[in-house]
């Protein structure tokens, strides 16, 4: 870890950094013109560090943190490499794409999570139900996130480039609007677990999952107490070739 945290100043240098045990790494910088590009990943050979097996652990509180403004306009999930493991850095950022916050995720082993989406694969989301349409559009079917899980573990070392290029370029990020992040970071658990997916356009994906107690967690209390659903979540906008600031509409994989 020692190694990392060393790294991560080089690449960043940010005042301030902090290792959990569930491996987490915040990053707490007042650099709001720092770089949101990749770290490692556009130029390594990326076939050895991406693990099936392995997602992230993202806390619902560090999302709360980093949308907490009303600046933020888009929030970005940036793969990157880090002594050969394939880390996540969460970024949000203004309309003129300064850093309002940021963290580091690091892939932990496997909450079993495709078992867990069988387990509930019947269940259909009612997407006119949800009133915000922006998180409407970014709800992911139980039966699909397990299409994408299915493809992502069926995927051989030797086609990464095919799944992780769009128009001759390396995808650099994934995005989504604060809204649906938003969304996510209130659900009453402590996690929301990041997996990678393969698409119906055969492209590699988000796959965002409510997890709590090792759990997935469908539902949450609303204001007035009743319950209301939460959602398994994809569609963030790739980029390329979705690249531009902003942006609330399903688009991309």
């Amino acid at each position: 870890m020692d190694k990392v945290i060393k790294t991560i100043i080089i690449l960043f240098s940010t005042l301030f950094i902090s290792c959990s045990n569930d491996e987490t790494v915040v990053i707490d910088s007042e650099n709001n013109k720092e770089q949101t590009t990749d770290f490692g990943w556009n130029y390594n050979d990326i076939s050895t560090v991406f693990d099936p097996q392995k997602g992230y652990y993202i806390p619902t509180k560090k999302l709360q943190e980093i949308v907490a403004s009303d600046q933020v306009v888009q929030v970005r999930f940036i793969p990157g490499v880090i002594e050969n493991k394939l880390w996540v850095k969460i970024v949000s950022l203004n309309s003129k794409e300064e850093i309002i916050g940021q963290f580091l995720v690091a892939p932990k082993g496997t909450d079993d999570i495709k078992s867990k989406l069988v387990s509930i694969q019947s269940k259909r989301f009612n997407k006119n139900s949800e009133a915000n349409k922006i998180v409407a559009s970014h709800i992911l079917q139980p039966n699909e996130a397990i299409d994408y899980l299915n493809s992502w573990g069926r995927k051989s070392t030797t086609d990464i480039d095919d799944v992780t290029i769009l128009n001759g370029e390396r995808i650099r990020h994934y995005s989504l609007s604060p809204v649906v992040v938003r969304h996510m970071a209130n659900q009453p658990v402590s996690t929301i677990y990041l997996s990678w997916g393969i698409n119906y356009e055969n492209k590699l994906t988000t796959v965002f999952t409510p997890i709590e107690n090792h759990k997935i967690n469908l539902f949450s209390k609303g204001s007035n107490g009743e319950r209301e659903n939460a959602y398994i979540y994809d569609f963030s906008r790739p980029c390329p070739t979705m690249c531009d600031i902003g942006g609330d509409d399903r688009i991309g994989g």
